[in-house]
């Protein structure tokens, strides 16, 4: 199972920004195998302890949070996203790279975060003896209007 996050774990912003180069390209990396395109417009980055960390950290940093209070509400916040044994979490991204296209796709996402589920339907092989199909997704050169709602369920 993995551990919870705690205030003990989140450095104030003088002692991050130290680190936070080599914290950055460390999350960056592990971030880019967590994460699963789904279409032209979605993705998926399947969150863990260190992730979820790394995003508290950026959040406290740019709000320059020291109040011990406030960084607790932060990691309240992205606690409900640790997954715990037995279950996956993961953070909905939707990427739209042409500036026209931002509202219209959006509005067909409209709705999306009232739900307690998300479902994906894999495409329909074309050729069944291919063991991997690449991802289609956007890459980090293309990128425009980045949103993303975090999914949880409510059970």
């Amino acid at each position: 199972m993995t551990s919870v996050i705690g205030l003990d774990d989140v450095l104030n912003f003088y002692e991050y920004e130290k680190v936070r180069d080599e914290c950055r390209g460390r999350v960056i990396a592990l971030k880019r195998k967590r994460r699963v395109a789904v279409g032209p417009y979605l993705s998926f980055v399947f969150e863990n302890r260190e992730t979820l960390l790394f995003q508290i950290q950026e959040v406290c940093r740019v709000e320059r949070m020291i109040d011990d209070a406030k960084i607790q509400e932060e990691i309240g916040v992205y606690r409900a996203l640790l997954p715990g044994a037995r279950t996956l979490s993961a953070t909905l991204f939707i990427e739209i790279a042409d500036q026209d296209q931002i509202k219209p796709v959006l509005d067909r996402f409209m709705g999306l975060d009232v739900g307690s589920h998300v479902w994906a339907r894999p495409p329909v092989r074309r050729d069944p003896s291919r063991a991997v199909d690449r991802p289609r997704g956007l890459t980090g050169a293309r990128r425009g209007a980045r949103v993303y709602c975090m999914i949880q369920n409510q059970t």
